[in-house]
């Protein structure tokens, strides 16, 4: 995930059709986000691809380390059913070299991801602030301010239900506790055809997705506690 990489792609979208893997050569991969550590590509219409490089090319605990966190979470993604809202792991690829799509190689591990559209929680709030802030100066003395307030309650209500409803969905019903939430690891999806970034008056909001799962657990009331 982004967040697992320290970042959240610059469209903030992520990824689902195991039949594009198979399309490198007339589907080239797209770079969406990039930092010194991380590199996150969209792989056709439903798949994603993001590749960690590792500092240290000697450093074979930090690799492992890394190895460890991304195949524990696609143990993970792979126990849950196709209704979890949740970014699954397709495979884990390691120091993949450039294929003609400008995936860099070298000493990085890599893996393919299911598509999930949204943006994170985090780029969510900051969208929503910088709206007000422009709406202030477009309209400076405009008395509306207990207008605005209840706009920002309203949409952050639905945040927060869509969120909740996601979070007893994955104690309740799939039986993992996530264990490493933050406003990097939560997707906001929107309805069909609205915009996901915070315009509006924020209600268009219809789902909160969860992602990366690398220190997620089972919870031992449904016969986990473990994905090893």
């Amino acid at each position: 995930s982004p967040a697992a990489g320290g970042a959240s792609p610059t469209n903030n979208e992520e990824c689902n059709d195991n039949n594009n893997l198979n399309h490198t050569a007339t589907t080239p991969p797209r770079l969406v986000y990039q930092s010194p550590t991380t590199q996150i590509y969209r792989h056709g219409s439903h798949t994603g691809i993001k590749v960690v490089t590792i500092p240290n090319h000697d450093d074979n605990a930090q690799r492992n380390r890394h190895k460890a966190r991304i195949e524990h979470e696609q143990r993970i993604s792979n126990h849950l059913p196709p209704s979890c809202p949740t970014r699954k792991i397709i495979k884990v690829v390691e120091s993949q070299p450039d294929n003609g799509g400008g995936i860099s190689g070298g000493n990085s591990l890599s893996f393919h991801f299911e598509w999930v559209s949204g943006i994170t929680l985090e780029e969510w709030l900051q969208n929503r602030q910088q709206q007000r802030q422009q709406a202030q100066q477009k309209h400076p003395n405009t008395n509306n301010e207990a207008q605005q307030v209840n706009a920002e309650i309203k949409s952050r209500l639905r945040a927060a239900i869509a969120i909740a409803k996601t979070l007893s969905d994955y104690h309740d019903v799939f039986g993992v506790a996530h264990n490493n939430l933050s406003v990097s690891n939560i997707l906001l999806e929107t309805f069909e055809g609205s915009s996901s970034r915070g315009s509006d008056d924020g209600c268009n909001i219809s789902a909160a997705n969860l992602i990366d799962l690398s220190q997620s657990v089972f919870l031992k009331e449904h016969g986990g506690g473990s994905a090893e």
